[in-house]
């Protein structure tokens, strides 16, 4: 049994609904299915199988709007403070910010706080 890529999309946009890599070839149409439980019609979706080049073709093709872009900053943004700074940086940091060894401006600091920022809008507390 071979496996494949597969997608399955809205025709009338292009717009991806789903994407598995390697799925088996077994006649079934998986993506298809998944898509009519979650409400699409099926006369307005496709199943298919790609290549990576077509797959990265359909993705370049997307637009996003102002505030999926703005989100995608946010996350890439986040996704790098959080490869730089371990938990154990964290806590040597605020000791030293508690011992006053850093100061307000250090660049260390500036970076740490919009980490804990970006946690605390990412997890607000409860009201």
């Amino acid at each position: 049994m071979t496996k494949t890529d597969r997608i399955c999309i809205i025709k009338s946009n292009n717009k991806i609904i789903e994407f598995q890599s390697g799925i088996d070839k077994t006649g079934r149409k998986v993506l298809e299915e998944n898509a009519i439980r979650a409400g699409y019609l099926i006369e307005d979706i496709e199943e298919k199988e790609v290549t990576t080049e077509e797959y990265a073709a359909l993705q370049a093709a997307i637009v996003l709007t102002p505030e999926q872009l703005e989100q995608k900053r946010k996350s890439s943004i986040e996704s790098e403070i959080r490869k730089k700074y371990t938990i154990s940086d964290e806590i040597g940091l605020l000791a030293d910010v508690m011992s006053g060894v850093k100061l307000k401006d250090n660049p260390e600091i500036t970076t740490w706080r919009s980490v804990v920022q970006a946690a605390k809008d990412k997890y607000p507390k409860p009201v």
